[in-house]
C-alpha cells in the first residue's frame, strides 16, 4: 500500500492529502484533459499543489510505466488487479473504442 503522505526533498508525494473541494478540482480538471486530448483510455497526470494550496499541472505520460516496481503496477496491486489485466483492457477499449 501507498504511504498517506511521502515527502521527497521538500515536495509531497502522491498520493497526498486533499480537502474535498481539491479533489472535485482536480477530478474536473482531469476529466477535462482526458476530453481536450481525446485520451478516455489511459491518461497519467502529475499536479503539484503548493503551500497556497494552487494545482498546477506538470506532467502527462500517454503510456503505464510497466515496470514491476512503478506507481502504475503499485496502483493496479492496491486495488487487487495485475498490471497486465489493466492494459489488456486499455487496448481492447482503445480498439472497440469503448469509453468509461
Amino acid at each position: 500500500n501507498f504511504p498517506a503522505v511521502e515527502k521527497k526533498d521538500g515536495f509531497i508525494l502522491s498520493p497526498g492529502k486533499f480537502t474535498n473541494i481539491e479533489k472535485e478540482k482536480l477530478i474536473s480538471i482531469i476529466k477535462k484533459l482526458h476530453e481536450y486530448l481525446n485520451s478516455p483510455q489511459y491518461l497519467k497526470s502529475d499536479f503539484i499543489l503548493n503551500k497556497s494550496r494552487n494545482i498546477y499541472l506538470n506532467n502527462i505520460e500517454f503510456f503505464p510505466n510497466t515496470n514491476e516496481d512503478s506507481c502504475f503496477c503499485k496502483s493496479c496491486e492496491s486495488v487487487g488487479t495485475n498490471s497486465h489485466s489493466v492494459i489488456e483492457h486499455i487496448l481492447e477499449t482503445a480498439l472497440f473504442k469503448k469509453s468509461f
